[in-house]
């Protein structure tokens, strides 16, 4: 008989409905979801499921845990809740995954890391990608030397968003929710934390690490009203030396989805918008392939039971999630100034209940960047503002004081 396991999920609006579906659709039988979290269970459409499924209900984690006890608690809350729902949970005896990024600040990771420690128990962070049997092939072969040398590690991704995304909530978009916690939202802190954090990830010098960032930059733009940005380019160099590029928006009228390209010294691994699998070509022209990363968004739930089951690591916990966030505060503070998109080069595409803004050109500027492994004010575009660059080496705090 399968080991058993009891689980919670702390969340059932937003992306917490992915975990809901998940636990109500697609887990095995020794998954016990065993309760749920919610200031407003009313809302929830899966509420009469649930019903159905004898899950307990509560208002607060705090309540949670005076009722039950789980083996692990899933926490898909708001970043600037990351830190303190995972100590409540690891100081009430229960494992975690915790939706990425792993915090809002550096600073943030050593109370984390101390809970985990004091509870002996598993945090596992939901960056998906680093759970998938793809990249956990491709790794491998990273590791062994299979490609040679790493040298330029590129990804793309455009996701529109519309106008609601940023009233969805009162922290989207900005640097700090009402009550003064560090958010800095961004797309590359949200949306597409997944494939910059993949770049690192792939890097990383053990199957659980990440590549260490040793300086970054950000070229930040925005169409949208908001505090921070809702397009940006990144250059992050290692502590080995290989440059790390990632090209993202939020206000484009096409959608791409996530692509990369890694240049090794005998070797180019790739992942095309529309192709279904990760492809290496080698110099002496033969080719190996690895499958597509997004065959199983449930990958990260069912490897994170199965470590706790069978009290195994997790590939991609706390350490391994560090160097996103580090890239991210380094990163905030290497802006010169987020260039606002003028108005004549901005179109509104009303869409039901919202618009869309788009950027004219924004996407070709972007790919003929990402094409070329260059920033935007390197390309010679005009509304660019040139980032200074700021050393991650002993970074622990955001804001740095410099």
């Amino acid at each position: 008989m399968a080991k058993q396991i009891s689980v919670g999920l702390a969340g059932l609006g937003g992306y917490s409905n992915f975990f809901l579906s998940a636990l109500l659709d697609n887990m095995p039988g020794n998954v016990q979801f065993a309760g749920a979290i919610s200031r407003n269970p009313q809302r929830c459409a899966r509420l009469e499921d649930l019903n159905k499924r004898g899950v307990k209900l509560f208002t607060s984690l705090e309540e949670f845990y005076n009722d039950l006890t789980v083996d692990l608690m899933i926490i898909p809350s708001p970043i600037q809740y990351h830190v303190p729902h995972t100590c409540v949970a690891l100081e009430n005896g229960s494992h975690v995954l915790c939706e990425k990024p792993v915090c809002g600040l550096v600073q943030e990771i050593e109370t984390m890391k101390n809970a985990r420690e004091t509870a002996g128990k598993l945090v596992a962070i939901g960056y998906q990608w680093s759970f998938s049997r793809a990249i956990q092939a491709l790794k491998k072969d990273v590791l062994a030397g299979v490609f040679g040398a790493p040298r330029v590690f590129k990804s793309f991704v455009l996701w529109p968003r519309p106008d609601k995304y940023y009233h969805r909530n009162n922290w989207a978009g900005k640097l700090q929710d009402p009550s003064g916690n560090w958010v800095l939202d961004s797309p590359v802190h949200n949306a597409t934390a997944h494939f910059l954090h993949n770049s690192l990830y792939v890097l990383g010098d053990r199957t659980d690490r990440s590549a260490v960032p040793e300086s970054i930059e950000i070229e930040a733009f925005r169409a949208y009203p908001i505090e921070n940005y809702d397009t940006g380019v990144v250059r992050c160099i290692t502590d080995t030396g290989v440059t790390v590029l990632h090209y993202a928006s939020h206000a484009t009228k096409e959608r791409i989805e996530p692509i990369f390209e890694f240049r090794f010294e005998n070797a180019v691994v790739s992942f095309a918008d529309g192709k279904q699998e990760i492809i290496a070509r080698f110099s002496d022209g033969s080719t190996r392939a690895y499958g597509s990363p997004m065959d199983d968004p449930h990958e990260k739930i069912r490897q994170t039971i199965d470590a706790v089951l069978n009290d195994k690591p997790t590939l991609c916990g706390i350490e391994a999630a560090t160097p996103l966030t580090l890239c991210v505060n380094g990163g905030q503070e290497s802006i010169t100034e987020i260039a606002d998109f003028p108005p004549d080069i901005i179109e509104k595409k009303p869409e039901n209940d919202t618009f869309f803004l788009a950027v004219k050109g924004l996407k070709e500027m972007l790919d003929g960047c990402y094409k070329a492994g260059v920033m935007p004010s390197e390309r010679g575009y005009a509304l660019a503002r040139k980032a200074d660059p700021v050393s991650l080496v002993g970074y622990s705090s955001y804001p740095q004081i410099r």
